[in-house]
């Protein structure tokens, strides 16, 4: 299960627009060689990181909003990714 259908799940009072205009866009694309695309679902604390070589998306569970904002602000992601997410953050692969 993506974090768009757990968030719909848990939003379900919102209309499609208006889900789709608060969550919709939430992948931004990123400026490193090793990742492609990062999203942060706040309410979930659910961070999605989609890789340049398979073009796979995983999603990391319990990740804290800074966690997240020095993520987009290192300036190597992928040295980051290495050193904080990945060896404290279980993934699950997003189908």
């Amino acid at each position: 299960m993506n974090w768009y259908k757990i968030a719909r799940d848990v939003t379900e009072d919102l209309s499609e627009d208006e889900f789709e205009e608060e969550f919709g866009s939430y992948m931004k694309p990123v400026d490193s060689e090793c990742i492609s695309y990062i999203g942060y679902y706040e309410p979930l604390r659910m961070l999605e990181i989609q890789f340049k070589r398979t073009g796979k998306r995983y999603i990391y569970s319990g990740v804290p909003k800074e966690i997240y904002k020095n993520f987009m602000s290192a300036k190597s992601k992928g040295e980051f990714y290495n050193r904080i997410i990945r060896p404290q953050y279980i993934a699950r692969l997003n189908p």
